[in-house]
């Protein structure tokens, strides 16, 4: 009878250590790409939301406004809307039926704070403000995509989607102190007219859009 060989217990030793050092070589290679990936994505992201912010652009004659301002800001009791310039450009970023769910007269939460009259709190824009949207988040942005950590009328205990991206206020100044509602302050110290007016114009009917009394939007 022929006798069969065999490996012994200090070359399959060996050979299990080679393969955990090629692992280990191999490992952080892995990474490195997945997070070229991501950054890739990221910078895609990006260049999407500046293609998308143009297009607005063309369209309206100025870039997409910082804050949506209620109807009610007109008035003394200085209400705004936190429905954000990412809101606007939901049709840029084919997401018409998104924007078409929105309800600009009604905030995004029930929160009381900043003077909003109970008939423009609740939770109307609970499903779009709900929605995630993978082109408004950065892959490698280890932040929860919809958490509670939100401020306004949206209030702390209560839930909304995510951005890695946030956008420049605009030409404006913010160092007018108080300034009237509907009423445009030109800061002579830097040259900008103040926010009130910059954000959007109460008066225009379309939301988000700026009329001629503001600034140039978001940058």
């Amino acid at each position: 009878m022929r006798k069969r060989s065999g490996f012994t217990l200090i070359e399959l030793l060996v050979v299990i250590a080679i393969i955990a050092v090629l692992i280990a070589l191999l490992l952080p290679a892995v990474q490195a790409a997945r997070e070229a990936a991501r950054r890739a994505q990221c910078v895609n992201n990006l260049k999407q939301l500046a293609l998308a912010a143009h297009n607005y652009e063309s369209a309206n004659g100025s870039f997409p406004s910082n804050l949506y301002l209620h109807q009610n800001y007109s008035s003394a009791t200085y209400t705004w809307n936190n429905s954000s310039w990412l809101v606007f450009m939901l049709p840029q970023m084919e997401q018409q039926a998104l924007v078409n769910a929105v309800n600009f007269s009604i905030m995004w939460g029930p929160n009381a704070g900043g003077n909003w009259p109970a008939s423009v709190r609740g939770q109307q824009n609970s499903t779009v403000r709900l929605t995630v949207l993978n082109a408004l988040l950065c892959p490698s942005d280890p932040s929860p995509p919809i958490d509670t950590k939100n401020a306004d009328e949206i209030g702390t205990n209560n839930s909304a989607a995510g951005t890695s991206y946030v956008a420049n206020l605009g030409d404006n100044c913010l160092q007018c102190g108080f300034f009237q509602p509907g009423v445009q302050t030109f800061c002579a110290a830097t040259g900008y007219y103040c926010r009130g007016n910059q954000l959007a114009d109460a008066s225009t009917n379309t939301p988000g859009v700026p009329g001629q009394t503001t600034g140039s939007g978001i940058i």
